[in-house]
């Protein structure tokens, strides 16, 4: 009795030394946040306004910011393209991306040009098999002093792209969520953008404006860790030892 008893601690002993369950938690290796604002009045002779900005680190995951405006006027023409995104990670394996007030501001009858961009990547190894879930919420806000209905022509949804895939769209006005499959030890990367703007002769006045939320969560099943063989033969020598020095004292 003693005998089977004394085994089956060991054996136990020896398989909780052997295997662990391991974190799920990816590794983060890169990201990275852009904006770009491109604004023009009348003509295409007349110059373009452009402003941009970028963030980015490599396997920290602290926040990410960026914030362009460009202005062009004419006389009593005034045209103000505006590009926003903030990105932020609770954990390497879940965050929030946010992108606010990507559009423009028109008070030019005489026309001109518009264009925004902003994009968001990331690249990290997964720990397991498991999915990429991202959830999004995409609206879009017009405002016009004129007696013609405001018009959003121009401003677009955001792309989703998986690893090369880029044939998700996260439509204006609209919510959802994608799902990535994810394999152990893989490294993938996953970005979100947008790009909109527009050229006419004439513009009515109008705020048009397009925002996007993104919510992530890399999801993976726990993974067995074998220790290093020679841990698995310290423990299984103490424990053979200890076990004949009991069964000396039991003999005795």
């Amino acid at each position: 009795m003693k005998k089977n008893l004394l085994a089956g601690l060991a054996s136990g002993l020896v398989w909780f030394i052997m295997v662990g369950i391991a974190e799920a938690d990816v590794a983060s290796l890169a990201s990275s946040l852009s904006a770009t604002s491109e604004a023009r009045v009348g003509q295409s002779w007349n110059p373009t306004t452009v402003d941009q900005d970028s963030d980015s680190q490599l396997s920290t995951i602290s926040n990410l910011n960026v914030s362009t405006q460009a202005i062009s006027t004419e006389q009593s023409s005034t045209i103000t393209t505006t590009s926003n995104a903030l990105a932020t990670w609770t954990t390497s394996s879940n965050g929030t991306v946010i992108f606010s007030d990507i559009g423009w501001d028109i008070n030019s009858p005489y026309g001109g040009r518009t264009a925004v961009n902003a994009a968001w990547t990331y690249q990290f190894q997964s720990d397991g098999n498991g999915s990429l879930i991202l959830g999004y919420d995409v609206t879009t806000t017009c405002t016009t002093f004129s007696t013609t209905p405001c018009s959003t022509v121009g401003l677009r949804g955001f792309d989703i792209n998986f690893n090369g895939t880029a044939n998700n769209i996260a439509q204006r006005d609209s919510s959802g969520q994608f799902s990535f499959s994810l394999i152990q030890d893989e490294i993938y990367t996953i970005s979100i953008s947008n790009g909109g703007g527009m050229q006419s002769a004439s513009f009515d006045t109008r705020t048009a404006l397009v925002d996007g939320s993104f919510n992530w969560s890399i999801e993976t099943e726990p993974t067995v860790v074998p220790e290093p063989i020679s841990s698995i033969l310290f423990v299984v020598g103490g424990a053979t030892l200890g076990f004949r020095r009991l069964r000396k004292k039991f003999k005795k």
